[in-house]
């Protein structure tokens, strides 16, 4: 169950991810270079195949101008840990 739940929790944050990179108008590379992540680490994570590091949360923040707040509570918005499953 838990499993589960951290690859529905990670496609909803690549989905995120992604929109607000589209939203900022870049591309997968340039978002890389803006964060100093590799494009292919970059796909993995909208993809949801892959959850992100603390180190990488602080490097989308500050590439992405964007609180670890607004990433995080996104995500929070279609699934609440304490309700189970994702909306």
């Amino acid at each position: 169950m838990v499993d589960k739940r951290n690859a529905e929790l990670a496609k909803e944050f690549g989905r995120l991810l992604r929109l607000r990179r589209i939203e900022m108008d870049l591309t997968l590379e340039g978002l890389s270079e803006l964060v100093k992540i590799s494009p292919d680490h970059l796909g993995k994570l909208e993809r949801g195949g892959s959850t992100p590091s603390l180190d990488t949360m602080m490097k989308l923040k500050v590439g992405m101008n964007i609180s670890i707040d607004r990433l995080l509570n996104d995500v929070y918005k279609v699934y609440n840990p304490f309700e189970g499953d994702i909306k």
